[in-house]
Formats: structure tokens, C-alpha cells, sequence
């Protein structure tokens, strides 16, 4: 390709070339995640729309595709969607390239190719309600669809932002997202599947020496870094509703999504497991075949899957409203069962779940002693 074909009319280089970009600023996410601000040294911004991304080059190093965080939108900021700032990448560090990007300090020089890829049609959602849900890293390339939103509010309505992650300290943009939730017209909600409603599988080191744990597993633990335990969202801040499960039913997601955009309580059974059996005419197999069981105690959700497998419930959606946990216990040990055996059953994905961390043995804290319940409950 000639150089001519690659250069614009105004002589900045094309799509395919990198164009020198400066490191404006450098702040960090997490342990292993950075966030950079960049300005091209000469020409007109990047005029990237949210849902974009670029290639982003490490000279000497090599190139990786880069969700856009944060951009000028088209004829430098007067577009639709962008921000009146720099172009914002948000990068963790899983290889050389990611490792030398995130390395990039104020003043040195990154090179960047785009944008490439087709942006959200924001217009389209005019006048309509807007979830945005987002785990993890994957914050990074809604950042500048919610902002965005947030600019032209009144061309929406309900707006929610769901935003999850594995810990506290995992969280991205820590201080906009404090910023979104005192929002009057935005609602923010944190908490979805069994991590974040009873601690998730994870909590089994409430039970033992956390540090035993990682010298067991690992060749040289003084480099690894973790909570010496694992809570519920709900022993830490206000929670509104808790959706269960590991994983979560879509059809029980999309119920709390539409209920809380429509304002009203969401339509999530307080059962058992035992009531989706009958449901689906399944034969109870603790009383057709002495098969243990959680059933009883584990709320609806899953569709009585393993039961009607010939296998008995693990508890994958945590314990139901009010469970009756002793009782079920005895009617384990009938069938076989002794106490070490009772404490794994119960010590799986939700054990930190009080109901269950009760029953295995286990002091019972933090959290909601059922599911799926809202703290709004009489």
C-alpha cells in the first residue's frame, strides 16, 4: 500500500498506520489493571464511539486490540457520544505487550491504529428503559456508553447499572462509580450468583487456615494475595435483592431486571427445589431411592435439574426462606450420612449461606438467613 492511500487529506496517517499517541496520565485500578489517558501529538482526536476499540502499539514490544474506556467522539468531541477529554484505555496486564503498556509513564509515546468495530446505536435505545451489566474488566468498555447516557439523560428512561467483581479490590473506576450511585436518576445494583449473596465456593476458607490452604496449593505462597475470608455482599453495605444461584437462571435475571425498571417487587419464588420436582413430575429421590438430597432446603431456581437426572440437589442456589435445615440433616443421617459427610454436603457453593454454614457446623453471620429476599421485607 502506498503512503499516499494511508494518508489523510489533512496528513495524518490512516486507520491501518499507528498514530503517535502521549501518555497524559497514568492511575491504577487494581493490582494488575492501569488506566491511561492519551492525546495524539498532532492531528484531530481519535473520534472513537463507545463499543469501539483500537490497536495499541508498544514500540519494540508489538500491538493488542484495546477496548475504547473513554473517547472523543467524531470532528473531535462534538459527535454524538463523546467526552470533551483525551482517549482512555483501561489495560490489565496478562503479557509482554499488556505489561509494557501498563508500564507506559506521563510522556512516553504509545502508537495507535482506529478505531475498528462498530459502536452501540444509542439512538436506537431513545426513549426506552437502559440496563447496562457489566463483571469485572468488562466495566472498561461500558464506561463510555454510560457516560454517554448519562450526558443526554432525558433522551432515556430507567436507567440501571449492574457492575460485579470477584472482590471489593477488583472493582474498576472505583470513584465514578461512587459518583453514579448518588445519582437520583441512575440506580446501581451489586449483587448476582452465589459469590455475591453468600461468599460462593470461595468461603470454604472460613472453615480453616487460609494460609494452610495456599501452602498446600501453591509452590510459593508468599506470592499470592487473598482475604483470609469470603462474605456476602450483604454483610458489608445495603442490598436490595439477591439473586442466587451458581450459576444464576437467565429467566429469573431478566424477572429482577424488568421488575426494578418497572418499580415493583420481582416475581422470584421463595420454594424449594422440591416444588420444581413436582413441577416436572420427577420421583423424589430420597424417598424412591434413599438418595441424599438438599432439595428440600435449596431455593427454586434451577428447574430440579439434577433430580431429574437421578442425582440429588448440591445446593447450587443457596437455601431457601426459612429453610428447616435440622431436619433435613436427620433424614440424612438415616440414610447413611454421618456428621463429616452432613458438613460437605452443606460446605459447597453457598457455604457461607448462614442456613447452611449452621448446619455444617459452622457460626452462623452475615447475610440473609433465606433467598432471594429484599431488605425492604417486613
Amino acid at each position: 500500500m502506498s503512503t499516499e492511500a494511508r494518508t489523510g487529506a489533512d496528513g495524518v496517517a490512516g486507520e491501518m498506520t499507528p498514530r503517535p499517541f502521549r501518555v497524559t496520565r497514568r492511575r491504577q485500578e487494581t493490582r494488575d489493571t492501569w488506566t491511561l489517558e492519551l492525546e495524539p501529538l498532532r492531528g484531530a482526536p481519535l473520534g472513537a464511539e463507545p463499543g469501539q476499540f483500537t490497536m495499541v502499539y508498544a514500540f519494540g514490544v508489538g500491538e493488542v486490540p484495546l477496548s475504547v474506556a473513554g473517547c472523543p467522539g467524531p470532528a473531535g468531541g462534538d459527535g454524538p457520544a463523546g467526552d470533551d477529554g483525551p482517549l482512555v484505555h483501561t489495560v490489565r496486564a496478562v503479557g509482554a505487550v499488556t505489561e509494557a503498556i501498563c508500564a507506559a509513564r506521563p510522556g512516553d509515546v504509545l502508537g495507535v491504529r482506529g478505531p475498528f468495530g462498530r459502536g452501540w446505536p444509542l439512538s436506537a435505545a431513545a426513549g426506552s428503559d437502559v440496563v447496562v451489566v457489566a463483571g469485572g474488566l468488562g466495566l472498561a468498555p461500558l464506561r463510555p456508553l454510560i457516560r454517554a447516557i448519562l450526558r443526554r439523560r432525558d433522551d432515556y428512561g430507567e436507567v440501571a447499572v449492574l457492575v460485579g467483581s470477584r472482590t471489593p479490590a477488583d472493582l474498576l473506576h472505583r470513584r465514578e462509580l461512587a459518583g453514579w450511585q448518588e445519582r437520583a436518576d441512575l440506580q446501581a445494583l451489586v449483587t448476582i450468583g452465589a459469590c455475591a449473596t453468600a461468599g460462593g465456593i470461595q468461603a470454604l476458607r472460613n472453615f480453616a487456615d487460609v494460609r494452610g490452604f495456599l501452602a498446600a496449593v501453591y509452590a510459593t505462597p508468599e506470592y499470592v494475595s487473598t482475604l483470609s475470608t469470603s462474605t456476602p455482599i450483604s454483610a458489608h453495605v445495603r442490598v436490595d435483592f439477591e439473586l442466587q444461584g451458581c450459576p444464576i437462571d437467565g429467566r429469573q435475571l431478566l424477572e429482577v431486571i424488568s421488575a426494578f425498571l418497572a418499580g415493583r417487587r420481582p416475581a422470584i419464588s421463595s420454594s424449594s427445589v422440591c416444588t420444581e420436582c413436582k413441577r416436572r413430575g420427577t420421583v423424589c429421590v430420597m424417598v424412591a431411592h434413599g438418595t441424599p438430597c438438599l432439595g428440600p432446603v435449596t431455593h427454586a431456581g434451577c428447574g430440579a435439574i439434577c433430580p431429574a437426572y437421578h442425582r440429588g440437589c448440591y445446593g447450587c442456589f443457596g437455601p431457601m426462606e426459612s429453610p428447616n435445615a435440622p431436619a433435613l440433616t436427620r433424614q440424612l443421617k438415616v440414610l447413611g450420612m454421618d456428621d463429616d459427610d452432613v458438613d460437605r454436603v452443606f460446605q459447597t457453593f453457598n457455604a457461607a449461606a448462614p442456613a447452611f454454614r449452621a448446619a455444617s457446623g459452622g457460626s452462623e453471620g452475615g447475610g440473609n438467613e433465606g433467598g432471594g429476599r429484599s431488605d425492604h421485607d417486613d
